[in-house]
């Protein structure tokens, strides 16, 4: 009885407060969305002849679902473990060593990111394996949950992941955002400044899809390479930070 009653009152709180969370001004993702991103990448590389990587393609729990709307295109699964739905077995940090260069359209990895330990050497990979005009389609974690650790290394916002993968490593991007917002809040078990204090602006998910359009001599590619400023002037570290205290919903 006590949780359909508790059920019932976060309903209604959220029903008042949920839209009031969400910071509108930040980017979504137009195309490659949490719940059509596949079925828009499929409509560009679901054709004879091409060839789609999924990175993290092991089935843990279900199906694969990039595996089961595929019709016409060639589908290669990439774990490093052993299992259903896995073709190659390896390290996606040194993937290149088992496929040809410039062979890949189109690379997709969801909720995978995360767990890679040096992230920037899979993007070098991407840049190795994808061929000119591929696409890269990445879904990953920008707030969430510690989970299977202890390979739980990092969560990417939507500019971190179009950092990672650059103009100066041979990519634009093509679509990029965040997506489905959490309410979030400090514990009561908390530092007392900081208790029940709410944040703003909090996703689950951050989304990115960049095109290969060039290939890039990586032994002379440094990373001080990817720094936005270089890329763009008008690009510049903000001199005003929104507080804790001003983003805090009363």
């Amino acid at each position: 009885m006590l949780g359909h009653i508790r059920k019932l009152y976060l309903q209604l709180e959220a029903l008042v407060y949920d839209e009031r969370a969400i910071d509108k001004s930040l980017p979504r993702p137009k195309f490659f969305t949490h719940e059509n991103g596949i079925d828009w990448m499929l409509k560009k590389f679901d054709k004879s002849g091409l060839k789609i990587l999924e990175i993290g393609s092991k089935e843990v729990v279900g199906y694969s679902l990039l595996n089961k709307k595929i019709k016409k295109a060639e589908y290669i699964g990439l774990d490093i473990q052993e299992g259903r739905n896995v073709d190659i077995v390896t390290d996606a940090h040194e993937m290149s060593k088992l496929i040809e260069k410039n062979s890949i359209d189109c690379i997709y990895s969801s909720s995978v990111f995360e767990h890679l330990y040096a992230p920037w050497l899979v993007a070098e990979e991407v840049s190795k394996i994808l061929k000119i005009g591929g696409y890269i389609c990445v879904e990953t974690h920008f707030t969430y949950q510690a989970h299977e650790r202890p390979f739980n290394f990092f969560n990417f916002s939507d500019l971190g992941l179009k950092v990672l993968f650059n103009n100066n490593l041979g990519f634009d991007c093509i679509d990029a955002g965040l997506d489905l917002p959490l309410r979030a809040r400090f514990s009561i078990k908390g530092p007392k400044y900081l208790r029940m204090k709410e944040l703003y602006s909090a996703f689950s998910h951050s989304y990115f899809v960049g095109k290969k359009i060039k290939d890039i001599d990586l032994d002379t590619y440094t990373w001080i390479k990817a720094n936005p400023t270089l890329l763009d002037e008008k690009i510049k570290y903000p001199e005003r930070i929104d507080s804790l205290e001003k983003r805090h919903i009363d």
